[in-house]
């Protein structure tokens, strides 16, 4: 055998033992992973733990992830990270009734399970819903129930095929849904801060398929700029969330 024949003999070979490991590490970037919230847990002084988890954090290296809650009777006691997260920075902060957690590696981790725990008080459960979960800037695709963790007396679902359109957007969206059965709906719109913008018309809906235009504005009629906003709709205690991306 030659020289040139012997080389492309042993790049064959490296590239066929090679190749399984590519496969699965473009897998591992482009599956959309599974963020969910546990049942919250009572503990023995009063306080409520809810963890949210990852069913694969391979190649995990940042994330932001916003959850809404009811605020009026929940105070956020502390946000700590598991084990997944050691040696992660993490940042939690409370607006309004969003909570933000945002946590970032020197180095990846992987595994799966719990990525931290928050632990709140108050007189009822806490009612956390997911409501974005960005994974390494949005490099890695996401999946996730926004109603994963329910209140109390939670009842059926009343509202569902929350759409945006057109979605970008330059002037103005219509925002349209399906009602199941005639509930009291509201419908507002979030910056990605977390921060309410607008509160669009609500109030007690037919069932059937309604749609509302959002222009673009916030509550005083000033035109908000260019970037990716959510808007959330709030059926009784169920909620479901569309992204909204309003380019200039």
């Amino acid at each position: 055998m030659s020289a040139p024949q012997y080389t492309a003999a042993v790049l064959l070979v490296l590239a066929v033992l090679l190749l399984p490991c590519a496969v699965q590490a473009q897998d591992a970037e482009t599956r959309a992973r599974h963020v969910s919230l546990a049942p919250p847990q009572m503990r023995d002084d009063g306080t409520v733990v809810t963890a949210v988890r990852i069913d694969d954090a391979t190649d995990l290296i940042a994330g932001d992830v916003d959850l809404s809650f009811a605020a009026a009777g929940t105070r956020i006691v502390d946000v700590r990270a598991s084990d997944l997260l050691r040696g992660f920075f993490l940042l939690s902060n409370v607006v309004a009734d969003t909570l933000r957690v945002s946590f970032a590696g020197g180095s990846a981790t992987q595994g799966q399970g719990t990525l931290f725990e928050i632990i709140s008080e108050g007189a009822a459960m806490p009612g956390f819903s997911l409501f974005m979960v960005s994974l390494n800037g949005d490099q890695i695709p996401v999946a996730f129930d926004p109603a994963t963790a329910v209140r109390d007396g939670d009842p059926e679902l009343a509202a569902a095929d929350l759409r945006a359109y057109p979605n970008p957007f330059n002037a103005d969206t219509i925002i349209s849904f399906v009602v199941m059965r005639p509930s009291v709906v509201q419908l507002v719109i979030f910056a990605a801060t977390g921060q309410r913008v607008r509160v669009l018309p609500w109030g007690t809906f037919a069932a059937g398929v309604h749609y509302i235009r959002w222009d673009g504005t916030d509550a005083s009629g000033t035109a908000v700029a260019s970037g990716m906003y959510f808007a959330r709709l709030q059926v009784g205690v169920r909620r479901s969330v569309v992204r909204l991306a309003l380019l200039r």
